[in-house]
């Protein structure tokens, strides 16, 4: 009776594992799909940057010359050169009739 008994609880175990490891190779499953879609999306990201990186590299290729590019540079990208200030003209509304009051 006691080798039938500790067959029993063997098997017991065994079937145990079983569903112990099977849940785990589903949850790894999960895992890896979700780590397939952010690759998808993160690769879609990286071909999206290098388009527009091309595409800004052909409009610089098609400038005339030095001037436009920093024309562009400046405007399109707000580059600056190094150690330079910039100041920004904006008109005062001296029109009494536009004046709003903050309650």
């Amino acid at each position: 009776m006691s080798k039938r008994l500790f067959w029993l609880i063997g098997i017991m175990v065994l079937v145990l594992m079983t569903f112990n490891v099977m849940s785990q190779i589903k949850h790894n499953m999960s895992k890896k799909n979700s780590i397939q879609e952010e690759i998808k999306i993160v690769n879609k990201k990286i071909e999206e940057t290098r388009a527009n990186i091309e595409k800004y590299d052909r409009k610089i290729d098609s400038l005339d010359d030095d001037f436009e590019k920093e024309r562009v540079a400046r405007n399109m990208f707000q580059m600056v050169k190094d150690n330079e200030v910039i100041y920004k003209y904006v008109e005062k509304d001296n029109n009494p009739n536009n004046i709003k009051e903050e309650k």
